[in-house]
C-alpha cells in the first residue's frame, strides 16, 4: 500500500474509533488502545469446516498410546479429549520419509519363550532381515512394550536372543523397533492398528503421508537406495490396508528388488486382522514431505519430485480412484528448493504434475528465523509472531493466484496446510516455541482460515504438533516420568475449537494498525490491525465471537455493536493471556491457563478491554433479536 493511501486508512480508523467512543462512561480508564466491533446476526454465512481443526500425531515419540492397557495413555487421556482434533495426520513431518508403515504391524509369537531361550519361534517369517531391537506388546509388555535384543533371522526365527526378563505366551504380539538407517529412538509400538484406534475414539478423520524417499535394500537397511517402485508399491500396499477389501484380489505385482506386495485382499486381509474389518476410506494422501529442504531425507529436485509423485498418484488411484493425492508445495509461492537453481518448485510442481494432483501441502511457519538474526526473548521476534498470521494468509492468497496460473484448466486445486507454526530453528528450548505469543499465532492463523478458508481454497488444517516429546506439542510427554502437561497454543486451540460451531456471522473491526518496524515483516501492501475477530451463530442461538489483541504491550479498549441481536444481561468471557508474551508453562504446568469471567452487560453497545497479547472468547446467549444498526 502506498503511504499516501495508507494515511487515508489510519485516519479512517482513527476517526471511526474517535465518533464511537465519543459517549464512553467516564468511570473507564483509556490509557490503552480503542477500537469499535461490529457483529452483523442478520446475516450468516457457510457453517464451519471443521477439517481446519486437525493435529499431527508424530510416530514413536507421541507417548499417546498404552500397549499394555489397549487404549490412550491414562496420563494424557482428559487433555487428548479435551480437545479431540478432528483430522490426524500420521506419521508426521520428517518421520514420514523414514516410516516403514508396514513395520508397525504386530507378528505374533509361535510358541512361548522365556528366559531361558535363545531363540523365538514366530507365527509367520517377518521382513526383517537383520537383527536389533524388538519388543513384545501387550498386557506382559508394558505401556509401551518390553524391549528385547536379537541378532538375526532364519525363516520366522530369531536367533541370537539375549535373556528375557520374563515368559511370553504363544500369541503375544512383537514389533521391530528401528532398522538400520532410521533414528535408533525410532520404534513401531504405536502403528497403523493403533492409529485407527485413536481416530474412532476421536472422531477424526485421517491425512496420511507416504513414504517418497526410502525403502528396504537388500540387506534390510532403510535406504534412499531402495528403487522408486519399491516406494510407490509401499504406499498402494498401505492404501490397500487402509481402504482395501478382501474379495478384491488385484495384483500389486513385485517391485524391482524382487518383493512380491502380493493382493488389494491380502492387506485388507491384515487390516481385519488387526481389528478393523471395514475398509476406512481415507481420503486424503500426501507424498512425502518438505523434499525442497536439504534437512529432509530424500530431497530432490522439484522436476524430480515431480515426476515421481505422477509415478505414485496413477498407481494410488488405481487402487482406489476415489482418494484426494496431494503434493508437498512451498509456502513462499516464488522459492526455490535448495537442491533448484533456477526452477521454482511451486511452478515445477504445478506444470509437471498439477493433472494428477488433488491439493498442494503447505507448512507457513511464519516467523521463521536464525537466532543469529534475531534474538528469541526480543520485541522483534514477538512482533514477528504476533503478524505471523497475516503473513501466512498472504502467501497462501498468492498460491491461489500461482494455481489459478499455472494449474490445471478446468481443475479447481485444494491446499492441506499440514503443518503450521513458528519456528526459532536453532533452538532447543520449548519456552521459544511454546508461549503465549505462540498461542496468539495459531489461534490468529486458525480464526482466519475458519473465515476465509473457502476463499484461499484451504480445505484442511494440521497443527504441529498434538502430542509428543518435541518442543513444538500442544501436549508435552515425558518418556521419563509418563506425565503429560498442556503448552499455550493447547489452550488456544482448544478456544478455537469451541468457536466453529455453527455458522459464521460477519464481524467488522475497526482499529489502528500494528507497528510494523518488526523482524520478518510481511510483504509489503498488508497492514495489519491490532484487533482480530471472527463470530458463529450456533444451536440455541448461542453467539460466539474470538477476539484476539495482537499488540503486546497494550490492552484495547472496544465498543462491541451486535447487529439484530439482543443479548441477556450476562457474557461469558474466556480469556488466554499472561504477564508476557513469552509466558510459558515449562516449568509449572498451570501458569498459562485460561481464565473465565463473567461478563456483566450494561449498556448498549457493549463496552470490554482485551489485554494485550490476548485471545478471548465471549458468549453470548440470546434475549431477542432486533434491529440495532449501530
Amino acid at each position: 500500500m502506498r503511504w499516501g493511501l495508507f494515511w487515508v486508512a489510519c485516519v479512517s480508523w482513527i476517526g471511526v474509533v474517535v465518533s464511537a467512543w465519543a459517549d464512553v462512561s467516564p468511570q473507564l480508564s483509556l490509557d490503552g488502545e480503542q477500537a469499535v466491533v461490529e457483529v452483523d446476526c442478520s446475516q450468516s454465512a457457510a457453517r464451519a469446516n471443521r477439517l481446519l481443526l486437525g493435529q499431527n500425531l508424530p510416530v514413536s515419540i507421541s507417548g499417546i498410546w498404552n500397549s499394555g492397557a489397549n487404549g490412550i495413555n491414562e496420563a494424557c487421556e482428559i487433555l487428548v479429549r479435551g480437545i479431540a482434533p478432528s483430522v490426524i495426520r500420521f506419521p508426521g513431518g520428517g518421520f514420514s520419509d523414514l516410516y516403514i508403515w508396514e513395520d508397525g504391524l504386530s507378528v505374533e509369537l509361535g510358541e512361548a519363550a522365556g528366559p531361558q531361550d535363545r531363540t523365538l519361534t514366530l507365527s509367520a517369517a517377518p521382513s526383517w532381515k537383520r537383527g536389533g531391537m524388538a519388543r513384545f506388546l501387550g498386557p506382559l509388555g508394558g505401556g509401551h512394550g518390553a524391549p528385547f535384543r536379537f541378532l538375526g533371522t532364519e525363516k520366522n526365527v530369531l536367533v541370537g536372543l539375549e535373556k528375557l526378563s520374563r515368559t511370553y505366551p504363544a500369541g503375544t504380539p512383537i514389533r521391530i523397533d528401528a532398522r538400520p538407517g532410521q533414528p535408533r529412538w525410532f520404534q513401531n509400538a504405536f502403528g497403523v492398528a493403533e492409529l485407527i484406534r485413536v481416530s474412532e475414539m476421536l472422531g477424526a478423520q485421517l491425512i496420511l503421508t507416504v513414504n517418497f524417499s526410502t525403502g528396504i535394500d537388500r540387506l534390510g537397511n532403510v535406504s534412499t537406495m531402495a528403487s522408486l517402485d519399491q516406494r510407490v508399491k509401499r504406499a498402494m500396499a498401505w492404501l490397500a490396508f487402509m481402504n482395501g477389501d478382501v474379495s478384491d484380489h488385484r495384483s500389486l505385482g513385485s517391485d524391482a528388488e524382487g518383493n512380491d506386495w502380493k493382493t488389494v485382499g491380502y492387506w485388507a486381509g491384515r487390516r481385519v486382522a488387526s481389528g478393523r474389518a471395514e475398509p476406512l476410506r481415507v481420503v486424503y494422501w500426501e507424498v512425502g514431505n518438505e523434499l525442497f529442504f536439504k534437512s529432509e531425507v530424500g530431497n530432490t529436485t522439484a522436476d524430480q519430485y515431480a515426476r515421481g509423485f505422477v509415478r505414485f498418484s496413477k498407481a494410488m488411484k488405481h487402487i482406489d480412484p476415489g482418494i484426494k493425492l496431494g503434493a508437498c508445495g512451498m509456502t513462499d509461492p516464488f522459492a526455490l528448493g535448495d537442491n533448484d537453481r533456477r526452477r521454482q518448485w511451486n511452478r515445477t510442481l504445478l506444470e509437471i504434475a498439477g493433472e494428477e494432483m488433488d491439493f498442494m501441502a503447505v507448512h507457513p511457519y511464519d516467523p521463521s528465523a536464525l537466532s543469529s538474526q534475531v534474538s528469541f526473548h526480543s520485541e522483534s521476534w514477538f512482533k514477528g509472531v504476533m503478524t505471523g498470521a497475516s503473513q501466512a494468509l498472504d502467501r497462501l492468497e498468492k498460491n491461489v493466484v500461482l494455481m489459478r496460473e499455472c494449474g490445471p484448466v478446468g481443475k479447481q486445486l485444494e491446499i492441506v496446510v499440514s503443518e503450521y507454526g513458528i519456528w526459532p530453528a536453532d533452538s532447543r528450548n520449548p519456552r521459544d516455541f511454546s508461549n503465549i505469543a505462540r498461542a496468539v499465532h495459531d489461534a490468529d492463523l486458525l480464526m482466519h482460515l475458519l473465515k476465509e478458508g473457502w476463499r484461499l481454497r484451504v480445505t484442511m488444517a494440521t497443527g504441529w504438533n498434538l502430542q509428543s516429546t518435541t518442543e513444538t506439542a500442544l501436549i508435552r510427554h515425558d518418556w521419563s516420568t509418563g506425565s503429560c502437561i498442556s503448552r499455550p497454543q493447547y489452550h488456544s486451540f482448544r478456544m478455537v475449537r469451541q468457536l466453529a460451531e455453527g455458522r459464521q456471522v460477519p464481524v467488522t473491526v475497526h482499529c489502528s494498525p500494528l507497528d510494523s518496524s518488526r523482524f520478518g515483516k510481511p510483504e509489503a501492501g498488508r497492514d495489519i490491525p491490532v484487533l482480530a475477530g471472527a463470530a458463529f451463530l450456533g444451536e440455541g442461538d448461542l453467539l460466539r465471537l474470538m477476539v484476539i489483541n495482537r499488540h503486546l504491550s497494550k490492552t484495547v479498549y472496544v465498543k462491541l455493536f451486535l447487529k439484530n441481536w439482543k443479548p441477556m444481561g450476562k457474557a461469558v468471557a474466556t480469556v488466554l493471556s499472561g504477564p508476557s508474551a513469552s509466558a510459558h508453562n515449562e516449568d509449572l504446568s498451570s501458569a498459562v491457563e485460561p481464565t473465565v469471567q463473567e461478563v456483566h452487560i450494561r449498556q448498549d453497545p457493549i463496552v470490554h478491554s482485551f489485554p494485550p497479547h490476548s485471545v478471548t472468547l465471549m458468549e453470548f446467549e440470546a434475549e431477542s433479536r432486533r434491529e440495532n444498526v449501530p
